[in-house]
């Protein structure tokens, strides 16, 4: 198993290293297992943000193995 070392552009990458899951992963998950996710991201039924300080954020999908 191959090893991820990072630069250091802060003091806590500066040493680290990490195991890469390269050779037992596969970079995507199964199409099959996995579901859309719809976050209404605090906004409500007219789209107008209600709820501060949430939003934003990387998409993010829901699979089937979490229940």
């Amino acid at each position: 198993m191959g090893i991820r070392l990072y630069k250091a552009y802060t003091p806590g990458t500066r040493n680290r290293a990490l195991s890469a899951f390269s050779e037992i992963t596969k970079a995507k998950p199964e199409k099959s297992l996995i579901r859309k996710n719809h976050r209404n991201k605090g906004r409500n039924n007219r789209g107008v943000i209600t709820i501060r300080h949430r939003g934003g954020g990387h998409k993010k999908t829901l699979s089937f193995n979490r229940f």
